[in-house]
């Protein structure tokens, strides 16, 4: 069977090392000697030239629109199977999840490329890069359990998704090497260690058996079987997904594949068994004694009383210093301290809105203060103007000192000077243009 483009297989199929379909793209597009963006373009004009009409598709070269479950993701699955004739490559993809979780994909797709270091060093260029290490849920190598980078060690520059083949190992700012180094393991984590253990495990089992059936919606269905639950478990479990199950009169809202993480960790089941057999994972002793129980993180950790009223004397002590200081941003404080600006305005809303006023306000006076100071220069400079300089030679010079006397920059020093010499062009129309003296006077007048 002929097809338009080489018939190039998805490393890894049937296995949760997986080859993404961002990377086996990336490869596709190296196998011709063209850039991800060129191969795109030329697939986008073919699949415009077989589907005329409105509702042409085009390939997206995102890697979440690839990747994940989304329509588009559907679309560059049908595209790349009918020109290369491999029927298999939405086991790189989350497509299978289609339908089941929210439209927001933070909670499975990571929003910056990561890479093991250790893989980088031992592969080809023709290397290709398993749909593990894109999921939010994995941070450490499957094969080498080190934890996977996102930033180049040498410069901490973020990589871009879809680069050439040839270039794809170095870093897109310095040019190192991103295999070189390495970062340290910081210590285990049961929550993120077993997050990573059942990710794998779903995505091992979607390629697999990538016509796994799902019920429709199970997690509205695990929802309505839990009405049987006692009212302290169902706080139990408001309390782990109140961000996507449980909103005003009831509505129900798709969850994130994050937040059915947590709610399998605190019912005792994998997250899979609860995708596919929701009623059952509502019953309460069910996976109770076959499946050790990882208690998730408290989505709203407590905060710390001490640092909280450390806060509060910094702020206390802020809003004391002289009224022609300025304040800092309240979130720089906050972060010096080790709280986020939320809780403050969470815990200290009266305080929050009293230190902002007074910053905007310490804000607004500093600035007029440097304006007028500016305009008073502006104004000195322009009754010593010589009438032998141009108007742009002694525009210049004049800007050049309101910005060495003043600190200000050029833009508002600049602004100072025209404002300045606009009044002062309106004094001596007042004036019937009669008094070389008369104008400067008058626009010091008109500028108080």
């Amino acid at each position: 069977m002929s097809t338009a483009l080489p018939p190039l297989p998805l490393e890894g199929a049937g296995t949760f090392l997986v080859e993404s379909l961002a990377s086996y793209t990336i490869r596709l597009a190296w196998t011709h000697a063209a850039t991800p963006f060129q191969f795109a373009r030329l697939l986008s004009e073919e699949w415009a030239i077989e589907s005329p009409g409105p509702g042409n598709r085009r390939l997206y070269l995102d890697y979440r629109a690839l990747c994940s479950y989304s329509p588009s993701t559907a679309y560059s699955v049908q595209l790349l199977q009918r020109l290369t004739g491999q029927s298999n490559l939405s086991q790189g993809t989350l497509l299978p999840l289609r339908g089941l979780l929210g439209e927001s994909y933070s909670g499975c797709i990571a929003e910056q490329r990561h890479w093991c270091s250790a893989c980088y060093e031992a592969a080809d260029e023709g290397f290709a890069e398993p749909l593990a290490w894109g999921m939010s849920l994995i941070a450490r190598c499957p094969v080498h359990d080190i934890p996977l980078q996102w930033r180049c060690a040498s410069c901490g520059s973020p990589q871009r998704h879809f680069r050439g083949m040839h270039l794809r190992h170095n870093c897109v700012a310095c040019g190192e090497k991103l295999s070189k180094h390495r970062e340290p393991s910081h210590g285990t984590n049961p929550w993120a260690d077993w997050c990573q253990i059942q990710m794998l495990h779903m995505l091992g089992a979607l390629a697999d058996d990538p016509g796994m059936v799902f019920p429709s919606e199970p997690i509205r269905l695990f929802i309505e079987k839990t009405r049987e639950w006692t009212r302290n478990e169902r706080a139990a479990l408001h309390k782990v997904a109140a961000d996507s199950l449980v909103k005003v009169n009831q509505v129900f809202s798709k969850p994130r594949l994050r937040t059915v993480f947590r709610i399998a960790a605190l019912q005792g089941c994998t997250p899979l068994e609860l995708l596919q057999h929701p009623e059952q994972c509502a019953s309460r002793m069910l996976f109770s004694s076959a499946t050790p129980i990882i208690p998730p993180p408290d989505p709203k950790p407590r905060v710390s009383l001490p640092l909280l009223k450390r806060l509060d004397d910094i702020v206390q002590d802020l809003l004391s210093t002289p009224e022609h200081l300025p304040l800092p941003p309240l979130k720089n404080v906050c972060r010096a301290v080790g709280l986020r600006a939320s809780v403050l305005w969470n815990r200290r809303r009266d305080a929050y809105t009293k230190y902002s006023q007074e910053r905007a306000k310490r804000r607004l006076e500093s600035k007029h203060r440097f304006t007028d100071r500016a305009m008073a220069v502006a104004l000195e400079e322009i009754r010593g103007l010589r009438l032998s300089e141009s108007e742009s030679t002694g525009r210049k010079r004049s800007v050049a000192k309101i910005m060495k006397m003043t600190g200000l920059p050029k833009h508002v020093a600049d602004d100072a000077w025209t404002q300045v010499l606009r009044v002062v062009v309106a004094a001596r129309d007042d004036n019937g243009g009669e008094g070389e003296e008369a104008h400067p006077e008058e626009a010091g007048r008109l500028l108080q």
